[in-house]
């Protein structure tokens, strides 16, 4: 009889994250010409962006065409720092996660808002993700109330204005048709001014 070889381990059902999931190497060359700000139906409100592919883009099987990219601050399950950031249990750290997504997925039909505004010059997904790894923007924490993804959202479209990406009247254009949508919804719905969570490098 020969010993049994031991079962191999399964992989961790929320496996732990790091402050950045870049998941558009694949596509860092394409350049963007658009940016689409846009929020979830849920209560609160997940406030995600999107930037539009210049050109005609297909995934590596060729079989579907993607519409571009989404940059997404979000809470993980599981942070890879844990608690060695704040000295304490702590699942308020963000995960900023950058993917391609299909043309019919580029934004959700049903956001009850959508802005989209024009880039000055055609930008690399490369560039994108190296502003936000410049500037430690993947560095951040939630508030204790879990929001500040708007917070973290309008920050990076200051930065994209800051280095001439975005027209310089960008912020204000986003920030005002928000501001519309919260008079409307409400506070539960949409803390505004918007709730801040922290950068901590």
């Amino acid at each position: 009889m020969f010993p049994r070889k031991p079962a191999a381990a399964a992989p961790p059902l929320n496996p732990q994250e790091g402050p950045l999931q870049d998941q558009s190497q694949y596509y860092g060359d394409q350049y963007v010409s658009e940016i689409y700000l846009w929020c979830t139906r849920d209560y609160p409100r997940h406030w995600i962006s999107s930037y539009t592919f210049s050109s005609q883009v297909f995934d590596p099987t060729g079989q579907d065409e993607l519409g571009g990219v989404s940059i997404d601050m979000y809470q993980p399950f599981q942070h890879l720092y844990g608690d060695d950031v704040f000295g304490s249990e702590d699942d308020l750290l963000g995960s900023v996660k950058i993917m391609a997504r299909k043309v019919t997925a580029l934004y959700s039909s049903r956001s009850p808002l959508l802005i989209d505004l024009a880039f000055t010059r055609r930008v690399k997904v490369s560039e994108l993700v190296a502003l936000i790894v410049a500037n430690n923007l993947q560095y951040y924490r939630f508030n204790p109330a879990g929001s500040g993804c708007l917070f973290w959202q309008l920050t990076l479209i200051n930065k994209f204005t800051a280095v001439g990406w975005l027209p310089p009247n960008a912020p204000q254009h986003f920030t005002g048709r928000v501001q519309n949508l919260a008079a409307r919804e409400g506070q539960q719905a949409i803390p505004f001014p918007p709730a801040q969570g922290t950068f901590y490098r």
